[in-house]
């Protein structure tokens, strides 16, 4: 039961007792007043850990709650692998202080400290109970800012389960898988998080986080027109929830905002993501002026990073006529204009090598432009410089000196005279951390590097030691008994390269096109158009049907294709004409592949068949080693009964074609069960059994005749079969 009395089932709690030998843990329920004689053990497992486990505390004798304080919780702590690392039992006072004891895999006590007002509101979020006496569990569920029940249109949708509600809160934006009550507490919600929590759906409450862990809040301006699960497929083909995302409006702007698991924003300075954004305006004016200078676009670019280049652009109502461009004022390190408008500019130049992660510039760039008659223009633009965020600077050393030492033989302990050291991780970098590590010694028979530890013992240090930076600095050398010679000693500082995190920006905004195909992934209506990623037209192909209009019973290599307002769309299920997208299954799985397929040409438009051939077949390609669906294979005819088999990956991208052989053909049809080339067979025709594997050369019938095969003679020359075949027929039931 949680700590109000509710009953609570989690695979993470632990039962706690009171016993003659002090506090004891139960995975299992025990009878108070009786020994263990009868106690049921599961043992231990990596899983679960111990069933039973006496807690001690830092001095190894058992552990006993502070006076005056009672238990709300006791749960296990894991590890990445899933499995319990320690415990945690929270406590309370009765004036509403809460402490955290952490145990270890074997009971003892490895710390213990107060919580916050933060993590008490997170912790009753856990616990369902009011912790800090506010009768406030969690958070207030203060307005509701998205309900997934309903797409943009206020279309009622049948399928949320990739969607989630989301709320404002007395603790910040709170997304929920459940429909929350506004004005209410979170005391009576089930959540889910932890190892309870589905691996598909992840966490069913969470409250969103900035990239610096503080409350999310909506830009303003902006409003939220989709919440959702971000899922990740491995190479195994097992997929899991990564994380969610926020799709938000602002006018005709649709952004996309993704959050971790956790709900935490992931940090932006990592980004090493470019861009070149350029407009080319031409207005022609019956005004016959100077000329007009109209570039003026802000160029994005980050230092170190590849050439860019762009085109000046002029109005002038005599168009027809060259104009001559020049930079106006004093060279720009890394920039040229050329007289035809073309420029480049060089973020790698010298100049601003200097420049570490965190610098920008601002630079404006004045040019000019001239026309024959020799009326002149001026215009501008900015380069946005950014410090490449993948640059890191090697650690400096700020104060101290390192020098050799020399001393006499059998002198003992010397000090390194390494006391002044100190160390800055590089310009710009004070945000990093700073390892220290030995990567040489002196030989052990002149003496050994060490430190004098808190009781004034010499601790040696070997090749691979990591050092604070107290230790460096009293670092000392300790002659070896009659020993002398020559040798050295060296260490490294390390910095804590900040270029090891996320390669893609949370955020991004959308062009209408990429607003388009998100309404087709998240089957929601986001501009406002009521139409859910697009219509459907007409049905082109029924996969359960033949060309010649038989039903057929095995139709797992077989797709739909329908006519849409975007092209042509594969499709797994049935859709109704004339419909869009909302109640259609966007699911996906490595045998089955997209359930939902948007075809498209080699130049990445919606694919169309030629003119004067109609689609016959689609069929999924499939990996020979894994049985997956990796591609499809479109098979067309024309008025003359030539066929073409158009191939396409498995995101829908043309990659080939091929005029297939009567072979070919006739193996599409085995695949297919079809009579392609209507020319009244499935695949071949079996005129005679050559072999019957039913019985031996003696005509006596066989128990086991599973090593063995039919052998038919066919239209297409002799055939195998496991399966009996019946003469005369074709192979459509085969």
């Amino acid at each position: 039961r949680d700590a109000s009395g509710n009953y609570s089932y989690d695979n993470d709690k632990r039962f706690l007792y009171s016993t003659s030998a002090g506090l004891i843990l139960s995975t299992n329920s025990l009878s108070e007043g009786s020994d263990l004689r009868y106690a049921y053990s599961m043992g231990s497992s990596s899983y679960d850990g111990p069933s039973r486990l006496l807690l001690k505390d830092s001095t190894g004798s058992s552990f006993s709650l502070p006076s005056g304080e009672s238990i709300l919780s006791l749960k296990v702590t894991r590890n990445a692998s899933n499995n319990t690392d320690g415990y945690t039992l929270y406590t309370k006072t009765s004036t509403g202080t809460v402490t955290e004891f952490s145990f270890d895999l074997t009971g003892d006590l490895t710390s213990q400290s107060p919580l916050s007002a933060t993590e008490i509101s997170a912790l009753e979020l856990t616990l369902k109970s009011d912790l800090n006496n506010d009768s406030i569990v969690g958070v207030t569920v203060n307005t509701k800012l998205f309900d997934k029940k309903y797409d943009a249109s206020g279309n009622y949708l049948s399928n949320t389960s990739d969607r989630r509600f989301l709320y404002s809160t007395s603790g910040g934006l709170l997304l929920s898988r459940d429909e929350l009550t506004v004005g209410s507490d979170l005391r009576s919600l089930y959540s889910q998080s932890g190892s309870s929590m589905s691996t598909w759906e992840g966490p069913s409450l969470l409250v969103l986080k900035d990239a610096n862990g503080y409350n999310y809040s909506i830009p303003s301006g902006q409003s939220v027109v989709s919440v959702n699960i971000l899922r990740d497929t491995n190479a195994s083909g097992y997929t899991a929830a990564s994380g969610f995302r926020l799709t938000t409006k602002e006018g005709n702007t649709i952004r996309t905002i993704d959050f971790d698991l956790d709900g935490q924003l992931p940090n932006a300075s990592n980004f090493t993501a470019k861009s070149l954004t350029q407009t080319l305006n031409i207005t022609v004016t019956p005004v016959n002026d100077a000329p007009v200078a109209t570039y003026s676009s802000t160029q994005n670019i980050t230092q170190g990073f590849d050439i860019v280049s762009g085109q000046l652009t002029r109005r002038d109502v005599d168009n027809a006529e060259a104009g001559t461009y020049a930079l106006v004022g004093t060279p720009i390190p890394g920039l040229t204009i050329n007289a035809n408008g073309s420029w480049t500019f060089d973020p790698a130049d010298d100049a601003y090598a200097a420049m570490t992660s965190t610098d920008s510039q601002q630079i404006v760039v004045n040019y000019s432009v001239t026309d024959p008659a020799g009326a002149t223009g001026n215009g501008s633009f900015t380069i946005a410089l950014n410090g490449d965020p993948s640059k890191n600077f090697s650690p400096e050393r700020l104060t101290g000196t390192v020098s050799d030492l020399t001393v006499d033989e059998d002198s003992g302990l010397t000090t390194l005279g390494l006391a002044g050291l100190t160390y800055s991780p590089g310009p710009g970098e004070t945000s990093q951390t700073l390892s220290y590590t030995v990567t040489a010694t002196p030989s052990s028979s002149l003496g050994q590097i060490g430190y004098l530890d808190s009781s004034n013992n010499f601790v040696a240090v070997s090749v691979g030691t990591a050092l604070t930076l107290q230790q460096l600095q009293g670092l000392n050398f300790k002659t070896k008994l009659d020993a002398f010679g020559d040798s050295s000693f060296s260490f490294a500082v390390t910095d804590s390269d900040p270029t090891a995190g996320s390669t893609s920006d949370p955020i991004q905004t959308l062009t209408p096109q990429q607003a388009a195909a998100l309404e087709f992934d998240l089957k929601v209506d986001l501009t406002g158009d009521s139409i859910v990623g697009l219509t459907v037209n007409s049905e082109v192909l029924s996969k359960d049907r033949d060309a010649s209009g038989n039903y057929l019973y095995n139709t797992s290599d077989r797709r739909y294709l329908y006519n849409t307002s975007e092209g042509y769309l594969l499709s797994v299920n049935s859709l109704s004409t004339g419909s869009d997208l909302r109640n259609a299954s966007t699911s996906t799985s490595a045998y089955d592949g997209p359930y939902l397929l948007l075809l498209k040409d080699a130049n990445g438009n919606s694919f169309s068949d030629p003119s004067g051939q109609s689609v016959v077949s689609l069929t999924v390609l499939r990996d020979q080693t894994t049985n997956n669906v990796d591609g499809y294979d479109l098979l067309t005819k024309n008025s003359s009964g030539n066929f073409t088999e158009y191939f396409f990956s498995i995101n829908g991208d043309l990659t080939g074609q091929n005029t297939p052989t009567a072979l070919e053909l006739a193996s599409l049809e085995l695949q297919t069960k079809t009579d392609l080339n209507s020319d009244g067979l499935v695949a071949s025709n079996v005129s005679s059994k050559l072999f019957d594997k039913d019985y031996d050369a003696s005509g006596s019938w066989r128990n086991n005749n599973s090593d063995l095969r039919f052998l038919y003679s066919t239209s297409f020359g002799l055939l195998l079969s496991r399966n009996s075949l019946s003469v005369g027929s074709d192979l459509r039931y085969a």
